[in-house]
Parts: C-alpha cells; sequence; structure tokens
C-alpha cells in the first residue's frame, strides 16, 4: 500500500512539473500526398564551369513553376549507383523541352555531387543533399535502397511519386512519362 501511495505522488509531481515546462511539440514527418503542393526544396548544385566562376549554384523549386520537375532521389553516389545515374543522364539528354527539368537529389556533399556531375556531362542538375532534409521531405528514408521519383506539375502540385529499384531497365521511364504529360496543366505554346 505505502508504495502505491509514492507512485501516486511522484505522478502528481510529475504531471505538475510537466505543466509547467514548454509543450513537447512533434512533427510528422512522411511522403508528401498527391494532388497537394510539392515541399520546396532549396538546394546547392555544382556549376558546369565551377573552376572559374562560383562553385555551386542554388536550386530553387519555386522558380521553376510553369515547368514539369522530375526529382530523382538517389543514395549516395556509389559505384554501384552510376548505371542508374548514367540511365538518368541519358534521359536528361532525350528531353528536349524547356518545360521539363530534371533533378537528381544525392545524399553526398557539394565535393562528391561535383565528381558525379561532371561524370555525367552536366546534363543533370545534381542537388547535394549531404543532411538529407530533402530526401526526410519526400518521405524517401535513410533504409531506402533504390531510386524514388517524383514528378511536380507545373502548377507546383504533386503528380507522381515512384519508387523503383534500379533505373538501368528503362521501365521506371514509362511511369515518370505518363505523370509528365499529367503535369503540363499549362497550354502549349510554340514549342
Amino acid at each position: 500500500m505505502k508504495s502505491v501511495l509514492w507512485l501516486v505522488a511522484a505522478l502528481i509531481c510529475l504531471s505538475s512539473e510537466a505543466r509547467s515546462q514548454e509543450p513537447i511539440r512533434a512533427k510528422l514527418v512522411g511522403a508528401p500526398r498527391l494532388g497537394r503542393p510539392a515541399p520546396a526544396i532549396v538546394l546547392p548544385y555544382p556549376t558546369p564551369n565551377a573552376e572559374r566562376r562560383a562553385p555551386s549554384a542554388e536550386f530553387r523549386s519555386t522558380s521553376e513553376l510553369g515547368r514539369v520537375v522530375v526529382i530523382a532521389f538517389g543514395g549516395r553516389p556509389e559505384p554501384a549507383l552510376r548505371i542508374d545515374w548514367a540511365a538518368l543522364a541519358r534521359r536528361a539528354d532525350s528531353l528536349g523541352s524547356p518545360r521539363i527539368v530534371l533533378v537528381g537529389v544525392a545524399r553526398a556533399g557539394m565535393p562528391e555531387a561535383q565528381l558525379l556531375s561532371g561524370s555525367l556531362g552536366g546534363s543533370v542538375k545534381v542537388l547535394a543533399d549531404s543532411g538529407g532534409r530533402v530526401h526526410r521531405q519526400f518521405g524517401v528514408s535513410d533504409r531506402d535502397r533504390g531510386w524514388t521519383i517524383v514528378v511536380v506539375g507545373d502548377d507546383g502540385t504533386l503528380v507522381a511519386l515512384e519508387r523503383f529499384a534500379t533505373l538501368a531497365d528503362g521501365k521506371w521511364w514509362l511511369a515518370v512519362a505518363g505523370a509528365i504529360a499529367r503535369g503540363i496543366t499549362a497550354p502549349v505554346r510554340g514549342e
């Protein structure tokens, strides 16, 4: 009986102490929802001629309104993923439309992103997300081994969020091409 009284007294003390402190705030992290505005991205990327000018520029997704933005979240720029990054670069070269922007987000620092971007010929803006903040904004976990492709429509809404084990086989592009078509909401003028 004495131990029950001590337990009740301790709980009362803890609850009154907890009320005097700041409330604890929690934020759920998860993938954004289709049809809703996509989270804003602000990340650095290496410029093609980094030696002569500033070593990096800043990619701002909000500056891309009016264009469809395809965002490829890969893992670290490891040798095993070079084939997938090369497949992504080939698609960037084949887009041929100023209304579509293709970026890759690497969980890497600027030096790694610069090496990767250089190996891809500069056809893909490789954004450096060393802390993984933008990965988390889009629900991409540290444990994800494959690729997550996000398509943001020209009006800034999330059109598609697809996950693929690899980009080397080309199957991913079928889903992405359909999402790009759905993401173009503005009338096409003289393209």
